[in-house]
């Protein structure tokens, strides 16, 4: 294993991030791990979580306040990180979901709410980060991505026809059919909900990948996993179903989370996976099974393609539009 030195991991308290939280800090080459979290509360909960199930003092962990579907949240959680001179080694970008009740809802930025905390959060931590020099050479930056990429399972395939900046900024505005978003349930996963959110933050990252060639940067898929925040805050008849997929068609949060520590960790992933890879599950496989690089492979199944994460001109549109909602 690569040594990790400094991780920040986004969305940390609970779920993936927690458990990868865990894994890494059991790992000799971590020095420090900051849990970067909207809620301090539980933040220190997650820490004493930490504390207890590995061999790390409390001062190991550290919370930054930071929440991905507020502009100004991510400008203050570098600017904390300039003060204290922290150079970070290893950033998973795991926080996000599939929005609240309010997901139509515009940020101040312009953005709705599913597209804020998936996309133009972390994209904007990572430019502020840069442009600070908090980020060392050779680090590895990784983006939580998902097979609903590539319309697999219940989303349908996002569509960027045609394939200019505009268009993916209409899916970020919500402008481009104009129907609402529901949080859960019947009607959410349009084609500019969650599945397109991220999308959409695979193509900036691949973009920024070929900007920074001397950082790693990768998006990678957890897979279908179960025990994570989007199922238990669900209700009604989405959980009863979330319940029967988790038993049928989902893994654990520890293998979920193992794809995210191999990313940032493993010696042979760069090599396995170059920067700017695209990495979650053979769609014939199903959302749990053997990963390919969607940047490079083709998915089997017809209803399925990996067509933008292979466009480079594409990608860069969607850089160009995830950039005017920095505001």
């Amino acid at each position: 294993m690569a040594a990790t030195g400094v991780v920040l991991v986004t969305g940390a308290n609970s779920g993936l991030g927690l458990v990868t939280c865990i894994a890494l800090a059991q790992m000799p080459g971590t020095s420090e791990i900051i849990l970067a979290c909207r809620s301090r509360a539980r933040a220190e909960e997650a820490i004493a979580i930490l504390v207890k199930g590995t061999s790390r003092p409390s001062d190991f962990f550290r919370f930054l306040h930071f929440d991905s579907a507020c502009n100004d949240s991510v400008r203050s959680a570098v600017a904390s990180l300039k003060a204290s001179n922290t150079v970070l080694d290893r950033i998973l970008l795991n926080a996000g979901g599939m929005g609240s009740r309010e997901a139509s809802g515009l940020t101040k930025a312009g953005s709705t709410e599913v597209m804020a905390m998936n996309v133009v959060g972390h994209a904007l931590f990572v430019e502020q980060l840069i442009a600070a020099n908090l980020i060392a050479p050779g680090a590895r930056i990784i983006f939580s991505s998902s097979e609903s990429i590539v319309g697999m399972g219940p989303f349908p395939k996002p569509t960027f026809d045609p394939p200019t900046k505009d268009t993916v900024a209409k899916h970020m505005n919500n402008t481009l059919t104009g129907q609402p978003l529901k949080w859960m349930g019947p009607g959410y996963m349009g084609v500019s909900g969650y599945g397109c959110a991220k999308a959409i933050g695979t193509m900036y990252f691949q973009h920024l990948a070929r900007l920074k060639p001397d950082v790693y940067i990768a998006s990678v898929s957890p897979g279908a996993t179960k025990g994570t925040g989007a199922m238990k805050s669900s209700s009604g008849w989405f959980k009863c179903l979330g319940g029967f997929l988790a038993t049928f068609m989902m893994h654990s949060v520890e293998v979920g989370a193992q794809r995210y520590v191999d990313a940032l960790t493993s010696e042979t992933y760069p090599s396995d996976y170059p920067s700017g890879a695209c990495v979650a599950s053979f769609d014939s496989e199903g959302a749990t099974g053997k990963v390919c690089d969607y940047a490079k492979v083709d998915t089997k199944s017809k209803k399925n393609n990996t067509a933008n994460f292979q466009d480079v001109a594409l990608q860069e549109q969607a850089y160009q539009a995830v950039q005017q909602f920095f505001v």
